[in-house]
């Protein structure tokens, strides 16, 4: 679990990171429409060609995957 974005940017500084899966961590868990990462994920497709998933839809009212 990862608390903050914050804690994910050193992926930006890697070479061959292709998808990062953000589902379930707290800062993912938002019902705005503007989400925490969305500069995070700017970077990793910038520097990578990166792909973030968040599957908000698919964490339950406890924060267990369906």
């Amino acid at each position: 679990m990862v608390e903050n974005e914050h804690h994910l940017w050193f992926l930006t500084l890697t070479k061959s990171i292709n998808l990062v899966n953000i589902t379930g961590n707290p800062f993912a868990a938002t019902s705005s429409k503007i989400h925490a990462y969305d500069n995070l994920e700017f970077e990793l497709q910038k520097n990578l060609s990166a792909v973030i998933i968040n599957d908000a839809h698919l964490i339950d009212s406890k924060g267990f995957t369906k």
